[in-house]
């Protein structure tokens, strides 16, 4: 059985570091939660309250032993209470071949570690419209995987602000994505410009602050805490850059369920190679999206499984496909509505 302890944060790391250290043999926690005056974490520390709530053999830092193996240790920094240096925590510790418990049945009781290596870089779409692109490491814990589609799946969320002078901290759910666990992750955010240096065109702008997270979702529906943030800077569109023009269904909101099934405009099109599909699911729906080509004949199936309701963007690449027509077309339950793209090579 796992154990549960509450103890004040002044004694956490002392007593966890014991604990570690007698059990895997290595050194992995040295300072206390409050010895820089902190009370919840910042992105700075490796693992704190608010910050990175799980401790196991695949979070960074993680519980591996002194050979790099798995102790099957997992802490899990459930809940915590009060303000201050005096206010407490509640661990719950378990251990894979004790009590019951298996690696497999403890990834089911505990989210996933928060994802790590977020960089926020410059994506030149044209000659003339730059986008931010999101990278970072796939997590590692096994129940991250939908073996289903060989994907893993991440939330993004973004913050803005109205110009440079003021830091943005408003998160909102941005998009959910499903990324192939044998690719690095990455995700263009096709809905704003970026501004980067060495981009053609751009004149004077009105420019402002965007800050993303990332967090991760297993396949049991547990959440991490989010990821570092990182940043880039956007554009208003139209505003001293006479060569941008909006992109089709730009600027959508993302603060609530959508209201109303959409398929949305592909963006780019024309294209090439890849193009982004984004859709609204206003409720649970099982979901298909397939390609035609110009005679009706499908092509490729990008999405057929259920789906929880939100908004949703997967990427098409047409590679393997040669220049000319396609059409794209989505069914979730009774709503189906078709689109056109055109692949330029």
């Amino acid at each position: 059985m796992h154990e549960v302890i509450h103890i004040q944060f002044g004694q956490v790391l002392e007593k966890m570091t014991d604990a570690l250290w007698e059990q895997t043999g290595v050194l992995q926690i040295q300072e206390e939660i409050y010895a820089n005056e902190e009370v919840l974490g910042d992105r700075y520390d490796a693992w704190n309250v608010g910050y990175n709530e799980i401790f196991s053999p695949y979070s960074s830092p993680n519980t591996k032993t002194m050979s790099n193996s798995s102790s099957g240790i997992y802490i899990w920094l459930y809940s915590n209470s009060g303000s201050g240096p005096t206010s407490s925590a509640a661990f719950k510790i378990y251990k894979a071949g004790e009590g019951g418990y298996t690696d497999s049945s403890i990834l089911q009781i505990t989210p996933p570690s928060r994802p790590m290596g977020l960089v926020v870089e410059y994506h030149l779409e044209t000659e003339n419209i730059m986008r931010l692109i999101l990278t970072w490491n796939h997590n590692m814990e096994p129940d991250m995987l939908d073996t289903s589609n060989n994907k893993k799946k991440y939330k993004i969320w973004r913050a803005t602000s109205t110009g440079m002078s003021v830091v943005p901290t408003n998160y909102t759910l941005h998009n959910t994505v499903e990324i192939d666990s044998g690719t690095a992750p990455s995700y263009i955010d096709t809905t704003i410009y970026a501004v980067g240096s060495g981009w053609p065109g751009i004149g004077n702008t009105a420019e402002y602050p965007v800050r993303y997270k990332i967090q991760a979702v297993d396949k049991y529906q547990d959440t991490s805490v989010r990821s570092d943030f990182d940043m880039g800077i956007g554009l208003i569109p139209n505003v001293g850059c006479p060569l941008c023009t909006e992109g089709p269904d730009s600027f959508i909101s993302d603060t609530e369920i959508p209201k109303e099934f959409k398929l949305y405009s592909n963006y780019p099109n024309p294209f090439n190679p890849s193009t982004n599909i984004k859709f609204d699911l206003p409720k649970d729906v099982q979901v298909s999206i397939k390609i035609y080509d110009i005679v009706g004949r499908e092509v490729k199936t990008l999405v057929n499984e259920f789906k929880t309701a939100g908004r949703y963007s997967v990427t098409f690449s047409g590679s393997d496909f040669a220049s000319g027509v396609y059409y794209y077309k989505i069914k979730a339950g009774e709503f189906e509505q078709v689109r056109k793209m055109i692949l330029l090579k």
